[in-house]
């Protein structure tokens, strides 16, 4: 890791923004008090805003998709440690591929197949086990648990294509690869404690009522927030490994 403190920009950024509501909050109401007109935002700076920010601290960041997170983490690690994110980008540079990594393609391109034909013969007639009982792939098992089925899929790949190219040999390889993923992303992961309490603090002050934001729209911005340190240390491991 060239530059640790860009990683950690997420943390900061999510801290002053949170402290930005509070601020603006405050400052709102001080506005009315000028104007002598009610524009509907409470503050954050009373004694029932504090209190309702201490109550609310650890219900919002339980709410955070943790499991979700931690899937994605885990995926990205095993994509990461096996060599595939190498793999990945040596299909887009003059870089010849060696014999050791198109073998290993291979054999992960076989298991990719596999695994694809396999989720279709579960989804379709006869067996239909992952259809809803109407038949639907809305709101069945397979949307349901598309998350842990898309880990499956990357756990199956990347075992093959580490084991083949050497990456895997053993357990605690991949032990060591996920576990090098999962320290990268600690920023990220810090991140979330600000960020998980931007949303419920702006619709305390009544800011989303205010804007007539839908509780839909609130909940996809909350989501959108969240994945933003994560994808933040994405892009910048990939910017560090390209140069």
């Amino acid at each position: 890791m060239n530059n640790r403190r860009g990683y950690y920009f997420p943390v900061v950024a999510f801290t002053l923004l949170l402290l930005l509501v509070w601020l603006l909050s405050w400052v709102a109401v001080v506005a009315e008090l000028f104007l002598g007109t009610d524009i509907g935002i409470d503050s954050l700076v009373s004694a029932e805003g504090v209190r309702w920010a201490l109550r609310s601290a650890l219900p919002s960041l339980n709410d955070a998709p943790w499991g979700t997170i931690m899937l994605v983490l885990f995926s990205f690690g095993l994509f990461r440690g096996s060599g595939l994110l190498r793999f990945a980008r040596h299909l887009f540079s003059p870089q010849q591929l060696t014999r050791n990594e198109r073998r290993a393609a291979l054999f992960t391109l076989l298991a990719f197949f596999f695994y694809s034909a396999l989720l279709y013969v579960a989804t379709m007639a006869p067996w239909q086990l992952l259809l809803g009982v109407s038949g639907a792939i809305s709101g069945s098992p397979f949307m349901q648990g598309v998350m842990l089925l898309l880990f499956l899929g990357v756990l199956l790949l990347s075992s093959v294509y580490g084991f083949i190219y050497g990456n895997y040999r053993s357990v605690a390889d991949v032990v060591s690869g996920v576990g090098d993923t999962i320290a990268l992303f600690v920023p990220a992961l810090i991140a979330v404690v600000p960020a998980t309490g931007i949303i419920p603090c702006m619709e305390y002050t009544g800011v989303f009522d205010w804007l007539g934001t839908e509780p839909a729209d609130v909940n996809v911005i909350y989501d959108i927030i969240i994945s933003l340190p994560f994808l933040h240390t994405i892009l910048l491991h990939l910017i560090e490994k390209r140069n």
